[in-house]
């Protein structure tokens, strides 16, 4: 308003013009910024708002003693939306963060709004209409090549003298500080507390402003933090032996019961093409009876190791209770399946057990002919071969 209404170096009828003007331009142009943001955002957006009052104060000073009062309202209006444009795609297709849309307020406002007179100013003497606008293209160009190539040369200087960049003191400390000594707001603070409260994520921490009250309440904040996500370390890992120790026979070392039906959660054996086999070892109750638990302990486990040393890699051992054993055989072949496990029930046979010297295995195959086949199928199945193997003499391999 000082600015515009001095600039007439005069207070008469045309000074009134000119503030109305200025005033009209400023109103108009908060309006079209409260429309972006009630478009753009979820709420109203005090700075695009903010913003858009000093765009529409840019874009009228150019004519504000020349237009209209309409023409005022609407140079002040569009000016705000040329600064919102224009500060999107400098961001957006540029990547130049102004954070005070200071090149889009006083740059594209301004040169809109020397576009204006142009377009609605009365035509001077002598010229058209399009040569009055080509006059205020020619003053936006020149003023632009000015004040870059003047601009070049201060910064050149300025980066020659090392003054570009302040000192490293006042850097570490904050120009709010070593400048103003202004501090940062507690709210700032307040909310980043809340926001970590809230998601629940202790791996964020709360920024620490030096020298201030809010800066320490932030570092014994993060320090808290800091210890939060030592337990959280901690207790993952303690979690995942839990997991594990559950998944593991104690006696043989090889997965349980639970830590097979891990495995297979959610799979489809057809799909995967897993073959499944259950070994059960032969009159393993008259070794309990005749040597004791403790020698068919030592068993279960001399056995669990001669499977596992036999195995091939990607299939799966585990321990389903007592003296039975489940082996899932990655193949698409039965004859894989039926050649692993013949194999296994040969190493078995020729072993020589520390305690009974001599034991025997019987097994049972089952291999998924399609779909429909579940897991508790190819058990049923398995253990169908297995009372075969059984029945026809043990120590055998029969499928099913």
């Amino acid at each position: 308003f000082g600015f515009n209404g001095g600039s007439l170096l005069a207070f008469n009828d045309k000074a009134a013009l000119v503030l109305t003007n200025t005033l009209l331009g400023a109103v108009f142009g908060g309006v079209s910024g409260w429309i972006i943001s009630l478009f753009s955002k979820t709420k109203v957006d005090v700075e695009i708002f903010a913003f858009g009052i000093i765009a529409g104060l840019v874009g009228i000073t150019a004519g504000c003693d020349q237009f209209s009062t309409y023409e005022a309202a609407f140079v002040g209006f569009i000016a705000t939306f040329v600064m919102y444009v224009s500060d999107q795609l400098l961001l957006r297709k540029f990547y130049v963060d102004d954070p005070l849309s200071v090149v889009s307020i006083h740059g594209f406002a301004g040169v809109w709004g020397t576009l204006a007179v142009g377009f609605f100013a009365a035509i001077p003497e002598g010229l058209s209409r399009y040569e009055f606008i080509g006059v205020q293209l020619l003053g936006i160009v020149s003023a632009f090549l000015v004040a870059v190539v003047l601009g070049l040369i201060m910064f050149y200087i300025l980066t020659k003298l090392n003054l570009m960049r302040v000192i490293k003191k006042h850097e570490v400390m904050g120009l709010n500080v070593s400048e103003h000594n202004a501090k940062l707001p507690w709210v700032e603070t307040i909310e980043s507390i809340v926001r970590i409260m809230k998601s629940g994520n202790i791996n964020k921490k709360v920024y620490e402003e030096r020298g201030t009250e809010v800066g320490l309440v932030a570092k014994f904040f993060n320090y808290l933090l800091g210890i939060l996500r030592e337990e959280q370390i901690k207790l993952k890992r303690s979690n995942i032996n839990l997991r594990k120790k559950s998944q593991v026979d104690q006696l043989t070392q090889i997965l349980n019961r639970r830590g097979l039906e891990e495995v297979i959660n959610g799979k489809n054996p057809y799909k995967n093409g897993i073959a499944l086999m259950i070994i059960d070892i032969d009159k393993f109750k008259s070794i309990n009876d005749t040597y004791g638990h403790s020698v068919g302990d030592s068993v279960l486990k001399e056995l669990s190791k001669v499977v596992s040393d036999h195995l091939r890699d990607e299939d799966i051992f585990a321990r389903w209770g007592g003296e039975e054993f489940v082996v899932l055989v990655y193949t698409r072949d039965l004859n894989v399946a039926q050649s692993v496990a013949e194999k296994l029930r040969q190493e078995i046979e020729n072993f020589h057990f520390s305690t009974v010297k001599k034991v025997t295995a019987s097994f049972g195959v089952s291999y998924p002919r399609d779909e429909s086949y579940t897991f508790e199928t190819l058990f049923d199945n398995a253990d169908k071969a297995l009372y075969q193997a059984k029945e026809a003499g043990r120590n055998r391999v029969h499928t099913w």
